[in-house]
């Protein structure tokens, strides 16, 4: 028969301090205006174009600006594009990552 210690500690101890992620922050950390460096990853073929196709989703997602950054080759494959953003709140943000989504060539926007 094996017995159990009930006096050590166990991961569901209430008393036990909780482990912080460091990836977890409340939707209000957040703070408006930001710039930040916006990674699309995208199909090669579309290389010539994707620019300008992320350039017209931040015009349909109410941004104003341009999109500086220039297509580069990552492999056979898949190219990617880095470029800095201004995101004046939250639903502008929503609505970029919405319309950049709906570009066929995009496989990952971060």
């Amino acid at each position: 028969m094996i017995e159990v210690d009930q006096t050590s500690p166990t991961a569901s101890d209430q008393s036990a301090p909780a482990a912080s992620c460091p990836f977890e922050r409340p939707a209000d950390s957040i703070r408006y205006p930001l710039d930040f460096e916006l990674r699309v990853i995208y199909r090669r073929e579309a290389e010539a174009s994707i620019q300008a196709d992320v350039a017209q989703a931040a015009l349909r997602a109410g941004l104003t600006g341009s999109i500086v950054g220039e297509p580069k080759t990552a492999g056979l494959r898949w190219g990617k594009l880095s470029c800095t953003v201004s995101i004046p709140d939250k639903a502008r943000m929503d609505a970029l990552y919405v319309e950049i989504a709906k570009i066929a060539s995009v496989k990952a926007a971060i």
